[in-house]
């Protein structure tokens, strides 16, 4: 059985940047999640809602230029294509993450 200076109870912005500062001090860390590190924001929340309303809201602007006839044509999102590029990024930004603790000794 290993021993902790402090067990952190989920991989959220809160545990992860708790982790990362008590690591730097030279406490022993454990960080305990049962998903994905990054939480709630990272994963399914704040940064793939972000990263979707950000690749639709042009569209707006082009349809409204349309409206006035300064522009024409069809645009399409390729909905698919957007998804995986966002679930690349949070999968990728949350194993950069636990590499990132596991380098400062945070066992996860």
């Amino acid at each position: 059985m290993q021993s902790f200076d402090t067990v952190i109870l989920g991989g959220g912005p809160g545990g992860t940047t708790a982790a990362r500062i008590l690591a730097q001090a030279g406490k022993s860390v454990a960080l305990v999640e049962n998903t994905h590190l990054g939480g709630t924001c990272l994963n399914c929340g704040c940064i793939p809602t972000k990263m979707l309303l950000g690749a639709v809201a042009p569209l707006a602007l082009l349809h409204a230029q349309q409206r006035t006839r300064v522009a024409k044509g069809e645009i399409a999102v390729d909905f698919a294509a957007l998804q995986t590029r966002v679930s690349r990024f949070t999968s990728g930004t949350s194993k950069t993450l636990g590499k990132s603790l596991a380098s400062m000794g945070v066992t996860i």
